[in-house]
């Protein structure tokens, strides 16, 4: 996962801005679950995401976009 926390995050700086909203909602809505995540339950704190709940936030987030094509 932190290999996709990674790239992600770099991908989402360059994300075009003329992004259709339906996708940059979905993408936004990642970022903010990606931001989330913490890879070392020692270190979560309420609120924190772990593996499993960052997995399905980019689950949630491709059936969004596959929905919206």
């Amino acid at each position: 996962m932190d290999v996709f926390e990674s790239r992600f995050l770099a991908l989402h700086s360059e994300m075009p801005l003329g992004t259709p909203a339906v996708y940059s909602s979905a993408v936004e809505e990642l970022f903010w679950a990606v931001e989330s995540y913490v890879a070392e339950p020692e270190l979560r704190s309420e609120g924190d995401l772990d593996e499993s709940a960052l997995r399905s936030a980019v689950e949630s987030t491709a059936a969004a976009m596959a929905g919206a094509t």
